[in-house]
């Protein structure tokens, strides 16, 4: 018989034969490493009360690693930032000359006779 522990752990509690003793121990160890230990009764299988909760709040503590990754995502959010700011400028600028080139420029330089291209007029 299988019994079924939160998150989809299945830790057998049928009981080996008088030959699998390796088996036994590698079920307990099985279950420790998941935090539990046999019931009193041996049916069941109970969470493990003192060392378990402490090992779990010193897990808890950011360590050094999770912080230096937080510290090298904000920095390249900034830089990646400041990027997509300064093409959003650069975009901008083309845009504009485009526009008063096709609307302004271009049309006054062929009524006047002296025509501007649109090379001439970004290069300037």
């Amino acid at each position: 018989m299988k019994r079924q522990i939160s998150e989809g752990v299945e830790i057998s509690s049928i009981i080996p034969s008088k030959n699998s003793i390796q088996e036994r121990l590698s079920i307990i160890a099985q279950a420790e490493a998941r935090g539990l230990q046999l019931s009193e009764d041996g049916k069941s299988w109970v969470p493990i009360k003192t060392e378990s909760s402490q090992a779990m709040n010193v897990e808890n503590k950011p360590s050094k690693n999770s912080v230096s990754s937080l510290v090298g995502a904000a920095i390249l959010g900034v830089v990646l930032g400041v990027i997509i700011l300064i093409l959003f400028f650069v975009i901008l600028y083309f845009v504009l000359a485009i526009f008063v080139y096709f609307f302004f420029i271009g049309p006054i330089s062929l009524l006047s006779g002296d025509y501007v291209s649109l090379v001439e007029f970004l290069s300037e």
